[in-house]
């Protein structure tokens, strides 16, 4: 940072951490970090494409029920690499179509033969 009234100032700040891994100070610290960038990377993800914080569930446990099932929905998305775009649009691709949808969610093809007759 240049200029400003903090220029040449050191600050610090301390975590609180438990762990039974048995690791260096500084191995430590760069797991932690990695760690906080990954669940920030989520956090992102999941408000941007899902607007989880503008979720208004409050009930029991439906706020982690929820966010467990949009997690399982990204890594889905993730997962299946025959359509090459974004996340975003696989998931708007699986939202227009149900054999989309089926091959994401890993389901075997439905038959084409139609039951009605």
């Amino acid at each position: 940072m240049t200029g400003g009234p903090d220029k040449g100032r050191r600050s610090t700040a301390r975590r609180c951490c438990i762990s039974s891994l048995q690791a260096s100070a500084g191995d430590f610290n760069a797991l932690v970090d990695a760690h906080a960038a990954a669940e920030n990377g989520w956090h992102w993800l999941l408000d941007m494409r899902y607007a989880e914080d503008d979720r208004r569930l409050r009930i029991r446990n439906r706020v982690q029920n929820f966010n467990t099932l949009r997690r399982i929905a990204v890594n889905l998305l993730k997962q299946e690499k025959t359509n090459p775009s974004s996340v975003k649009l696989r998931r708007m691709a699986a939202n227009w179509s149900t054999d989309y949808l089926e091959k994401v969610l890993g389901l075997p093809p439905r038959s084409k033969k139609s039951s009605v007759r």
